[in-house]
């Protein structure tokens, strides 16, 4: 019997060469800490459906628990690929740099850490509905639901991400992708996000969740869904979801210590964190100062959140934060269109209902 479960097979249309051509993932079962995964360069793909894909080629018991919590692993391998390619992009943007690395390095259409955040993000995000597709359909006899939850908490929370720093973004919401699909407006997004999130957090059980500090648990979930509120400026819903954290610390982190190279960003690699620490997302200081944002309690809370950076060189929330407080371009000296990201020029290559950012037509 095959020892692989496959996820989605698609045709790809190649970002780096426009080539087209035909992928599968897998994953092993004999070590769930093991995952193979091929590379997504696009998010443009084929309609063909899960069904469609599997066939006659995957035994039932190839979906066993054990290789479900396998390919949860797997996605926050591409978690870690995409928040370390992100924490670079925002520290070029916000000059947390050495010298040599912002002469080196600018924020354009064609930048790498451009190319290579937007590919991490729908990377996951393809992966997270496929298992978010799958599953409900496959009849097993365990609890799947709690996988499920965790794969669609992971994709909101690459998508509150990528809504902050691109605006509006292609919205995907299963296997079914429409290669001609265009931008949706940052409030459908973040109305998507804080749709799963908010159902997520009021209908899930503590017990549903994993004990362990690098898997989401139902704190870093509120938080999240704050953040998505504060986006959308109802500071309001977000202090009601802040005051029903139960500040246990800290609450989320990405695990550096047991990952290949190649699942971290080489820019963040080699010039932030070489010593391969943890990455804190979501801490009880983190929401602390987004309560105070949400009830206007905004004195020197710029101040706070660079205190913060200090400390760790990069630290999540931080270029977010300053947009939301109207401090980014006094602080990092960018133009206003600069406080959205350029649309990496290859997706709008491929695809020309993809439009690109003002100001960054030209560049």
């Amino acid at each position: 019997m095959r020892r692989i479960i496959i996820a989605l097979s698609v045709t790809l249309l190649s970002v780096a060469g426009l080539n087209a051509q035909t992928i599968k993932i897998y994953l092993k079962d004999s070590d769930p800490k093991i995952f193979e995964i091929a590379q997504i360069d696009s998010i443009v793909f084929s309609n063909d459906t899960i069904e469609n894909v599997v066939g006659e080629e995957i035994y039932s018991d190839d979906y066993n628990e054990a290789n479900i919590q396998a390919y949860i692993s797997g996605l926050y391998l591409n978690l870690i690929k995409f928040e370390t390619a992100q924490l670079y992009l925002e520290a070029l943007r916000t000059g947390r740099l050495n010298d040599e690395v912002m002469a080196y390095e600018e924020i354009s259409p064609d930048c790498n850490a451009i190319r290579e955040t937007w590919i991490a993000g729908y990377s996951t995000v393809n992966r997270c509905n496929a298992l978010i597709t799958m599953l409900p359909n496959l009849g097993l006899s365990y609890d799947y639901k709690k996988y499920m939850y965790e794969a669609m908490i992971i994709r909101a929370f690459v998508y509150y991400n990528m809504t902050q720093l691109w605006g509006d973004i292609p919205l995907i919401v299963d296997t079914h992708i429409d290669p001609n699909i265009s931008r949706q407006e940052r409030s459908a997004v973040l109305g998507f996000v804080c749709n799963d999130l908010q159902y997520i957090a009021d209908n899930v059980p503590e017990s549903e969740f994993s004990n362990d500090l690098f898997h989401f648990r139902k704190d870093a979930v509120r938080m999240l869904l704050a953040e998505a509120q504060m986006l959308l400026g109802n500071n309001s819903q977000a202090n009601e979801t802040l005051q029903s954290l139960s500040h246990y610390s800290p609450i989320f982190e990405l695990n550096l210590n047991y990952v290949g190279e190649e699942n971290i960003f080489w820019g963040y690699q080699y010039y932030m964190r070489e010593d391969r620490n943890n990455i804190e997302i979501y801490t009880t200081n983190m929401a602390d100062l987004l309560l105070r944002e949400a009830n206007e309690y905004t004195e020197n809370l710029v101040g706070l959140w660079n205190e913060n950076c200090d400390v760790f060189h990069s630290v999540y929330g931080y270029w977010a934060a300053l947009k939301r407080l109207g401090k980014a371009e006094e602080i990092t000296g960018c133009q206003p269109y600069m406080l959205l990201m350029p649309i990496p020029s290859q997706e709008i290559m491929m695809n020309p209902h993809i439009t690109q950012n003002p100001g960054w037509g030209t560049r």
